[in-house]
């Protein structure tokens, strides 16, 4: 039997800085939140609102997550949506959506390069002062 699909695409701006915790096996996972915003009309012309959406990374993409971006950034992020259900302290049935990173990527490449250069040490050389 076939599955059916499950994708979805997000672009959006961190609501806090990314929290990773490890599991007893020592994996990273990542929780993340973001805002997307929509134009909504209203009597007098457009007004923006914003969605909430929690998403959550595991392993290395965890961990690379966490340290190349920080609250107010964009990001772009793909995977599927989980459905989850527990019964909460008071008895009640509760239920949240809850996205799985797959893939996720800049959307400022000018804040990339000064991210990974700032969290990763790197050295960047512009072509202008290249020696040949």
């Amino acid at each position: 039997m076939a599955s059916d699909l499950n994708k979805v695409v997000m672009m959006g701006r961190l609501v806090r800085d990314p929290e990773t915790k490890m599991t007893n096996g020592g994996m990273a996972v990542t929780k993340l939140t973001i805002a997307n915003n929509k134009s909504v009309r209203d009597g007098s012309g457009y007004k923006q609102e914003a969605g909430y959406f929690q998403w959550v990374a595991f392993g290395k993409m965890a961990e690379t997550i966490a340290k190349c971006f920080r609250k107010g950034e964009r990001i772009i992020l793909a995977g599927r949506a989980n459905y989850q259900t527990w019964q909460g302290a008071d008895g009640k049935q509760v239920s949240k959506v809850e996205f799985e990173v797959a893939e996720f990527s800049f959307v400022d490449k000018r804040a990339e390069t000064e991210r990974t250069v700032e969290r990763f040490g790197e050295r960047v050389i512009a072509a202008e002062d290249m020696p040949f």
